[in-house]
């Protein structure tokens, strides 16, 4: 049994769901459904680690200065 909840948003927003979905309510209605199911499937991060920093540094040898830009040594 489908559910009805009421959001507020700005006005940019709006604009925005309107033009993608062309003022047609339907499809602003399945626009909305899906991204919120796609969000919800997403596992949530676990922190900073989202771009594989910590593989990038766990690479580096312990003790190196491998990691970090280049000619930046410390």
């Amino acid at each position: 049994m489908p559910h009805e909840i009421t959001i507020k948003i700005d006005d940019s927003l709006y604009k925005s769901l309107q033009e993608r979905t062309k003022e047609n309510p339907d499809e602003l209605n399945q626009f909305i459904v899906k991204a919120i199911e796609e969000k919800l499937d997403k596992p949530e991060s676990k922190g900073l680690d989202t771009d594989g920093l910590g593989d990038f540094l766990s690479q580096a040898k312990p003790g190196s200065r491998n990691y970090g830009a280049k000619g930046q040594g410390w």
